[in-house]
This record gives C-alpha cells, sequence and structure tokens, in this order.
C-alpha cells in the first residue's frame, strides 16, 4: 500500500500536467450574426420561438475535414447570434418554416454579419382592435405559392413575448380547421379561465400581453409578427 501511495502521486502530477498541456487552447470568441429575411419583402421572417422546434442556423467549416455542422437556433423575431465560433472559412445553411436555395459561405475574423434571404410558406398579415379587456384579432393568410393551400390556422396569446403553438408558449389559442385564409377571434380576457390563472403574471408584464396568428400550409407552420397590447 506504501509503495503504491509513492508512485501514484508523481503519477498524478504527471497527468495533471498533461491535462493542463493539452487543453491549452483559446477558447471560441469569434461572431456570426444577421437576420433571416423575405426575399420578396425585405422584411424579417417571423419565426417560432427560438428552441428545439424554431428555426436553426447550421455553420459548417471548411478545408478541415469537419464532419459535424455547428448548430444554433434563430431567435422569434428572425435574427441570430453565436458568439462562440473560432475563426475560418464556413458554409451556413438555414432551417425552418422557409426554402432557401441560396448556399453562403463566409469569413469569420472576429464579428461578421451575414443575412439569409428566404422564402416563407405564407405571409400573414394581422391587426388588433380593442376594447378594455377584450380584443379582436383580424387576419388574412397569403400563401407564398398559389398551390398551396392553408390547412388551418391558430389564433393565440400568451403573457409573454415568446409565444407560438408549442404547449407552454400560449396561455389561450383557438384553431380554425376550416382551411380558410381570413378571419378573426375575439378574446374576452375576463371570462377565460387562462387570463384569470395568469393575471399575477400579466401584471409583473406591466399588463401586457401579446397576440399572434400562425398558418399551416404545405406542411409548415408560418407566423404573423406579435402584437402587444395592454390589458391592465
Amino acid at each position: 500500500m506504501k509503495i503504491f501511495r509513492k508512485l501514484s502521486i508523481p503519477v498524478l502530477i504527471l497527468a495533471c500536467l498533461t491535462s493542463c498541456e493539452l487543453d491549452n487552447y483559446e477558447a471560441p470568441g469569434s461572431c456570426i450574426y444577421g437576420t433571416i429575411i423575405d426575399a420578396e419583402t425585405g422584411e424579417p421572417i417571423p419565426l417560432p420561438v427560438e428552441g428545439s422546434t424554431g428555426a436553426v442556423i447550421s455553420l459548417m467549416e471548411v478545408g478541415t475535414g469537419a464532419t459535424l455542422a455547428h448548430s444554433f437556433y434563430a431567435k422569434q423575431d428572425g435574427t441570430f447570434r453565436n458568439s462562440m465560433i473560432f475563426d475560418g472559412k464556413y458554409t451556413v445553411t438555414a432551417d425552418g418554416p422557409f426554402t432557401c436555395t441560396d448556399k453562403y459561405e463566409i469569413n469569420v475574423d472576429g464579428e461578421e454579419k451575414l443575412d439569409i434571404y428566404a422564402t416563407p410558406y405564407s405571409r400573414i398579415e394581422i391587426s388588433v382592435s380593442q376594447e378594455g379587456k377584450s380584443a379582436t384579432v383580424n387576419y388574412t393568410v397569403i400563401p407564398a405559392d398559389d398551390g398551396n393551400s392553408v390547412s388551418r390556422t391558430y389564433v393565440m396569446w400568451n403573457y409573454r413575448l415568446q409565444t407560438d403553438i408549442q404547449t407552454g408558449n400560449y396561455a389561450n389559442m383557438k384553431t380554425d380547421m376550416s382551411g380558410a385564409v381570413s378571419g378573426s377571434h375575439t378574446f374576452n380576457f375576463e371570462n377565460e379561465i387562462q387570463y384569470n390563472s395568469n393575471i399575477e403574471k400579466i401584471r409583473s408584464n406591466k399588463g401586457r400581453i401579446y397576440l399572434r396568428v400562425a398558418a399551416e400550409c404545405a406542411g409548415m407552420i408560418n407566423y404573423s409578427k406579435p402584437i402587444e397590447i395592454t390589458v391592465l
């Protein structure tokens, strides 16, 4: 047992020194940022909430033999930013509720901007009229391809700006499966269980809630911009 202890101390010291030497690399600190833009309108494409069901930006390093892309999520407003990548040359692709046929390459050296142009499957126009604690959402869905039809629409509200059709990202939601491309829905908040059960969260958000419309077209779900109103 004593021999083991005498041998183990130098071995442990050597292992620590070796480990420090192997890990003595600069951490990634360069940045790529930009916006996913509607190629027709020039406006940012509204997206799902940033996360596992949202839009994905993928970077593949060029000339290094890399076989695994570095992927991260775009934000709900169409912007993206990653400040933890190495300098180098990358191909950039985007995947989400849009088509994007352009191939992007970028040389990253510090902080670099790259806007990605794409075409959503549908565009949604939305307006909100409010009367006290009641709000009417009016919407029109415009498929980007005349050959695609709308299969369903969703009208929702949430007490957080982060709002989409995923459970936990809306407080209340109305689904219309008629295939209509336009419609309206009125939320009478005071009469809603969802409103009354979340009233403290709404109050902590200075009385603000957010209304949004989504539409499924060609099997993909696009969104309107969220509209903010104050109810308290």
